[in-house]
This record gives structure tokens, C-alpha cells and sequence, in this order.
């Protein structure tokens, strides 16, 4: 009798961890699938982060191309929430020059994946520049290219997407953006989403329209010579509206020693702290580090974010100097 008690005990123990495990898997695809949702929700909200834009602000507007007169690549890698499974990672290359003292070139090269979802972009770009003074302009910039969305779904995925993972494969994208220079002092408006980049597709029922004119970009800047060639304070204000009454706001200060080092910090609303740091190297090669603080949201699981730069100058600095109309006799020589 007892044998029999035992043999039916063990045999509900093994029903009971059974049917635990069953309802937790089910529960973990359950969470992968609502996460997947919020995802798709919030997909427009969650635009790229640069906590180094200064660096190369060309990636929030395209009327940075060619800014500082050199040939340059840039190269970055942010790994966000380091720790956490499926966290934003993402990677950027750039590169913009002048063509003239008018017209200056870009290219830019963005993936970022969250999860399973991957984004990538890629964009040429156009400058134009109204020079008013030697260090008075305005500059317009337009980038045009491709953007992909795509869901990383395989078969040992279980239950349903809203989306077939081929929808929307590939969008055309475009942005705009200007800037205004006085000296040292620089502002710059971005429209970085002219074209409709929309992950769900248009045959679904949770499509959201939505105006591309609600995002732009706005940046502020100024830099102080304490002094002169020695130490330099730079403050950046960014302000970004991504749509769906969802902004970014941040704040940083750069504090520069002798052109070759700067170390600063930056407060981004919603997320916290960042620590910024970076050094150069004959004047050819940059690089620079970001230490970002875990967001509240995620505060107690990770260390936070890191973030790399690195720039390469190719050759020197150009400069377009006016052409001289030369003739053979004085301009208002009459021949006689």
C-alpha cells in the first residue's frame, strides 16, 4: 500500500514539474512576444543615440557634412545596457569632405540591433554652403538612401508576430538639415525622417499614421576660448522629437586642454549620466570613449552603456582660395 501511495506521488511530482515547465516556457514566449510588440509600438521613438555627436554631429544633421574642411572617416560602436540579452548595438561609419568652399560630400553607413530586430541605413549626401564672412555661413544638407527593417525570426521560434518578417523589407529614406556658423558659435536644424519609414505594414490593423514633419532635430553649440590654444570650454544643447509626443532632451559640457585632450559629461533626460572623454593624435587620429549610467528603467541589471569613436583624417585641412581674373594690360586700358 505504501509503494503504491510513493509510486502515485512521484508520478504527480513529475506531472506537476511537467506542466511548471510547460507554463513557464510559455510564459517566457509570452514576454518575448509582448517585448517584440513594444518594440513595434515604439520603433520610431527609438532612434539612434550618439553620446559623441560632437564628434561628428553630421549623424544628426546632414548639414554638418564637411564641417571642419578636413577629408575624414568616422568610426563608432555602442553596446547599450552591457549585460542584458538582446540590448542595442550598434555601429556607424561616415565619411564627408569638401568638394569646394560651396559644396562638401557625405556617406553614412548605420545597422543597429535590438532583439530581434535589426535596422540598417545607408545614405549619400550633398551640402551646399552660403559663405557671408570667413567664419559666417549658412549650410544646407539632403541625404538620400536606403533603410532596411528586419525581424530575426527562426523556426525555433514559437507563437505569432503582428508583421510577416518581409514586409517592408527595404524603404527609401531621406533628411534634411541646416546650419547656421557665426565664429564659434553653431545651430543646426535636422528633419531626419522626410520619407514615411513605418516597421508594420500598411495591410496591418495596429498601422499608426504618422506626419514625417513631427521629428526633427534642433543642436546648439558654442565654444569658449578661456585660452587661446590652451583650454576651451564647449557646451552642446540637443533637443530631438521622435514623434508620438516623444522627445530627447540632453545637455553636455566639453572641457578642451591644449586641442589634443577634452574630458566632459552629459545629462540625457529619461537616461541619465555619461562620462566623455578623448584624446588626439597628430592631429590625424581621434579617438574617444563614452561611459553612459543605466537608465532607471534598467537600473540594478547592467553597468551601463559604452561608447567608441574614432576619426581619421586624410591629409590636410582644404582651403579654397578666390581665383584672380590675370591679364596681359591694365582693366581699363583702352588699347590706345
Amino acid at each position: 500500500m505504501e509503494m503504491f501511495i510513493f509510486r502515485h506521488i512521484g508520478l504527480v511530482r513529475k506531472y506537476l514539474k511537467c506542466a511548471f515547465l510547460t507554463l513557464l516556457k510559455m510564459k517566457i514566449y509570452l514576454l518575448l512576444f509582448f517585448s517584440i510588440f513594444l518594440c513595434l509600438k515604439a520603433y520610431s521613438q527609438e532612434a539612434p543615440i550618439h553620446n559623441q555627436y560632437f564628434m561628428n554631429p553630421y549623424v544628426y544633421n546632414p548639414a554638418f557634412v564637411g564641417h571642419d574642411g578636413y577629408s575624414v572617416v568616422y568610426l563608432s560602436h555602442r553596446r547599450q545596457w552591457m549585460g542584458i540579452e538582446g540590448a542595442p548595438v550598434s555601429s556607424n561609419l561616415s565619411f564627408h569632405t569638401q568638394l569646394s568652399k560651396s559644396i562638401a560630400v557625405g556617406a553614412n553607413i548605420f545597422t543597429e540591433k535590438k532583439g530581434l530586430l535589426t535596422n540598417s541605413s545607408a545614405e549619400i549626401t550633398l551640402g551646399y554652403r552660403i559663405k557671408f564672412g570667413e567664419t559666417h555661413f549658412v549650410q544646407f544638407g539632403l541625404g538620400g538612401g536606403l533603410i532596411n527593417n528586419r525581424l530575426d525570426v527562426d523556426e525555433t521560434f514559437v507563437g505569432a508576430v503582428p508583421f510577416e518578417p518581409t514586409d517592408n523589407a527595404m524603404n527609401p529614406a531621406a533628411r534634411f538639415g541646416l546650419k547656421y556658423q557665426i565664429k564659434n558659435f553653431n545651430l543646426g536644424v535636422a528633419l531626419p525622417a522626410l520619407l514615411p519609414n513605418d516597421l508594420i505594414p500598411t495591410s496591418s490593423e495596429l498601422k499608426e499614421e504618422q506626419n514625417p514633419l513631427d521629428q526633427y532635430a534642433a543642436m546648439l553649440s558654442y565654444k569658449f576660448n578661456i585660452s587661446e590654444g590652451n583650454f576651451a570650454f564647449e557646451p552642446h544643447l540637443l533637443y530631438r522629437s521622435l514623434g508620438y509626443d516623444f522627445t530627447q532632451i540632453e545637455a553636455t559640457g566639453i572641457f578642451h586642454i591644449k586641442e589634443l585632450v577634452w574630458v566632459g559629461a552629459a545629462y540625457r533626460v529619461d537616461y541619465g549620466l555619461n562620462a566623455l572623454a578623448g584624446v588626439k593624435i597628430k592631429n590625424l587620429l581621434t579617438f574617444g570613449y563614452s561611459w553612459e549610467m543605466a537608465a532607471n528603467q534598467v537600473a540594478g541589471y547592467t553597468a551601463g552603456s559604452h561608447e567608441i569613436q574614432l576619426s581619421i583624417k586624410l591629409g590636410e585641412k582644404k582651403t579654397f582660395e578666390e581665383k584672380k581674373v590675370q591679364t596681359d594690360r591694365p582693366r581699363f586700358d583702352t588699347g590706345r
